[in-house]
């Protein structure tokens, strides 16, 4: 049996079989059909020739019963264990024609070709494929039939893909090991190339290059998957894409990991534009070749450039240097002239450029040259510095000497993003786990506290009622900290307000006095006619009270913290190292003069459970402080030398508020609507957690209402059907059908009923069924009080009889 015929690879002939690009599928399987490779029963030699295909294959019975499916199926319909094969009945899969008569036509005529058919494998998942098959055995009373799967597109089967593959800012694709046809590709590329995903599907990423490159890409790309100190890095490639409906090359840099994808052997490239460098670089060095007829419109040009040009000799003389030089290394042009480079590189990167210029000087080995790499560069103050270092040979000079021009591109400020970004990421990942914590933890939480109001209820004037007080006050702390915890999960900000920062500094004076001793001196300077910001007010106030714990913590024998607020005007190129915009900002700096900070822990200030302090500290402030500021679509910055001390600078963008907008956030006046306790209300309680369920209704219960209980939706609406209800308060997140889906049926059927929705997730991080949904919007958030729910409940009863 030929192996590649299965794959896709090459054949024992030498020939490229393209199971994408129109080759029959069934002449691949028909073959092996007639040799009686398959029957009826599933043995370990069937399946492991199944498991061959790089296409979705499925054995099945006649009524539709899935016997085996191999890895590109169990991809294409998310069954990854033998159980979950044996409950898929593909007759029962909705699609645009009926499986079943497919498989009743399969069974008679015993080969069908490809048709079209499209597949919902799910409630959100809809797959277009073309299906095809043939009858396991020639005798018609068979009951095995091999069904063929050539998907359009396989579908998304997780949130970390959509998250790190189609949400990702950079270009990514996946491609075909052996024929480099795509097989998945993000939005982002999609735009790069300027391609639409169905013509990408039947190209191979070859035809996109240059033919002359072709070898050179292939010998390269071996080398780089062969040798993992390459991590990777493809280099620099001429792609054909399509701009404004025309084709255009651009300079792409590859990076490339070998993957497997649907079954397959695949290569997953992530692709980043250096064309507009590489054309400046380009220009710069189309300049140099014409020198000697354009020195005085070179050097205008060089003496504007924003990245640092320099021109040594074989020696490593500076010959000439352009004043974005001096800007960058700190040094003048005449310190330079006539000095060796190596004066601004560290030791170990003069040694390894020494060697690389010497090597290619003697056998034209072009290591660095021709090549951009990033190096690390050192200032005429001593400090390190990252740059993109790019070396090109000039023509001799007319002693003979050969020269060399560098361009020197300063990296500081991308790296500092790529540490907000990594940063983000860490931030992120607590989030997470936090927010797949959170629904359990105050499920617990709810049962703690309901048992302790009823106790309460009942030992009011006992002394045992205040052991229930200090429970209920352990309760909602452990509640604050999972909303402390869930932060990090939020992209969004809490409760907005229009604030003026100086009142609300002022008015936590007290508090903050509190928080940092008698030891430590608190002084303020506020800015008057400070400019309005929209932020969460409680945020804000957490926020400055971290900063000043932590301030405190860093004067062990007392001191001084300044508190600081101005209007400040960020312009674009301060805006990019704090990751903001340019625009007005109102500046909070916290200022203190305690033990300061070294680079290493600066580097790692704001991550989430890093701290300095060990058992002492839990890591979380300032990781929160980081967090809020860039969900209020602010900056931060931190200046901090040992010994010397720390100062934390906050920028809040300013918010234009009209009249209409102060006059919104007037108090409102409350209509107070107390608990009305009727024996004939009824309340429908639906969640899995019967603990839960059952201090529900007995707080419920104690207060006049009579109450139903189901443990999931499909109980509630056999409930709803034999039972008067008024009210049902259902959670959102149960096994199966969820309270969204219930509350859908319910507005269906019976109108008449009001609907709570309780979740124990307090993060917004819902599906979009649930965002959209009128009752998630109210939802109440686990752990809910007792007097809390029974004035929601009466609130409830007092809309429904309006």
């Amino acid at each position: 049996m030929d192996k590649a015929l299965l794959t896709g690879g090459p054949s024992s002939s030498g020939k490229q079989n393209n199971l994408t690009s129109g080759l029959n599928l069934l002449d691949l399987v028909r073959p092996l059909v007639k040799q009686g490779c398959f029957t009826g029963e599933l043995c370990s030699t069937m399946g492991a020739v199944l498991q061959l295909f790089s296409f979705p294959v499925v054995l099945v019975k006649t009524d539709g019963r899935v016997c085996f499916g191999n890895s590109a199926a169990s991809r294409l319909f998310g069954c990854d264990s033998d159980t979950r094969w044996q409950k898929l009945n593909l007759a029962d899969l909705e699609s645009s024609e009926p499986i079943a008569d497919f498989l009743n036509d399969l069974h008679e005529k015993g080969e069908i070709p490809a048709a079209h058919y499209s597949l919902q494998l799910d409630s959100n998942t809809l797959v277009t494929c073309r299906l095809s098959g043939l009858r396991c055995t020639e005798q018609i009373d068979s009951s095995a039939l091999l069904l063929i799967f050539e998907p359009e597109e396989l579908p998304l089967m997780n949130s970390l893909r959509i998250d790190l593959f189609e949400a990702n800012p950079a270009a990514i694709w996946v491609v075909e090991r052996h024929h480099f046809q795509f097989l998945s590709t993000n939005k982002v590329a999609l735009d790069l190339l300027g391609q639409h995903a169905e013509y990408l599907r039947h190209t191979s990423l070859l035809d996109l290059l240059n033919k002359q490159d072709v070898d050179s890409f292939l010998t390269r790309l071996e080398c780089v998957i062969n040798d993992k100190s390459q991590q990777g890095a493809l280099g620099l490639w001429r792609v054909s894409c399509r701009v404004e409906g025309r084709a255009e090359p651009r300079w792409l840099e590859l990076l490339v990991n070998p993957i497997h994808y649907g079954g397959r052997h695949a290569l997953a490239m992530i692709a980043f534009d250096e064309t507009s460098r590489v054309l400046a670089e380009q220009e710069t060095l189309s300049w140099f070749r014409d020198i000697s007829h354009q020195r005085t419109e070179l050097e205008e040009i060089l003496d504007n450039m924003v990245d640092a040009v320099i021109t040594i000799n074989e020696k490593g003389l500076v010959e000439h240097c352009n004043p974005s030089t001096t800007k960058l290394f700190g040094y003048s042009a005449k310190e330079l002239l006539g000095q060796n480079i190596n004066t601004l590189m560290p030791a170990d990167v003069a040694a390894q450029h020494d060697g690389y210029l010497m090597n290619y000087l003697k056998t034209g080995n072009a290591q660095i040259i021709g090549v951009g790499r990033d190096v690390t560069a050192k200032h005429k103050e001593g400090w390190e510095f990252p740059i993109r270092l790019s070396v090109s040979e000039l023509p001799p000079a007319e002693n003979g000497l050969r020269r060399f021009l560098g361009t020197c591109h300063d990296l500081t400020l991308l790296k500092e993003q790529e540490k907000q970004l990594l940063l983000n990421q860490k931030l992120g990942a607590v989030g997470s786990l936090a927010n797949g914590v959170a629904h359990d933890f105050n499920n617990i939480l709810g049962i703690i506290s309901g048992y302790a109001e009823l106790s309460q209820m009942e030992l009011t004037d006992e002394p045992a009622g205040k052991y229930q007080e200090k429970i209920l006050s352990a309760c909602e702390r452990a509640a604050v900290l999972t909303r402390k915890l869930l932060d990090f999960s939020s992209s969004k900000p809490g409760q907005e307000d229009i604030l003026d920062i100086g009142q609300v500094i002022e008015h936590m004076d007290e508090m903050l006095v509190e928080a940092v001793t008698r030891s430590v001196n608190i002084h303020y300077q506020l800015q008057d006619n400070l400019w309005l910001v929209l932020l969460d007010k409680g945020g804000f106030e957490n926020v400055l009270l971290n900063l000043a714990i932590n301030a405190r913590q860093a004067m062990q024998e007392g001191g001084n913290i300044l508190v600081i607020t101005r209007n400040l005007m960020i312009g674009a190129l301060e805006g990019q190292s704090l990751g903001i915009v340019a625009g007005e900002y109102v500046q909070v700096s916290v200022v203190d003069n305690g033990c300061g900070m070294d680079e290493e822990t600066k580097l790692r200030v704001f991550e989430p459970f890093f701290t300095t302090k060990g058992r002492d500290g839990t890591g979380l402030g300032l990781a929160q402080v980081y967090s809020f500021v860039h969900r209020s679509g602010g900056g931060i910055g931190l200046e901090s030398t040992p010994g010397q001390g720390s100062r934390f600078e906050l920028y809040f963008p300013r918010y234009h508020a009209d009249e209409q907008d102060i006059a919104a956030q007037a108090p409102a006046v409350s209509n107070d609507i107390r608990p009305q306790f009727r024996q004939h209300a009824s309340i429908l309680l639906v969640d899995d957690e019967k603990e839960l369920l059952s201090v529900t209704r007995a707080v419920l219960e104690a207060a006049g209402y009579r109450v139903l209980q189901a443990n999931n939706v499909d109980d509630a609406m056999r409930l709803l059907g034999t039972h008067k209800i008024d009210v049902v308060l259902t959670d959102v997140v149960m096994p199966g059908r969820g309270g969204i889906y219930l509350s859908e049926q319910i507005d269906k059927y019976y109108p008449h009923i009001k609907v709570q929705l309780i979740t124990g997730f307090a993060s917004e991080r819902s599906n979009q069924l649930e965002q959209e949904n009128p009752y998630y919007r109210h939802r109440l958030i686990k752990p809910v009080s007792a007097s809390n729910l029974l004035k929601r409940m009466a609130e409830l009863l007092v809309e429904a009889r309006a």
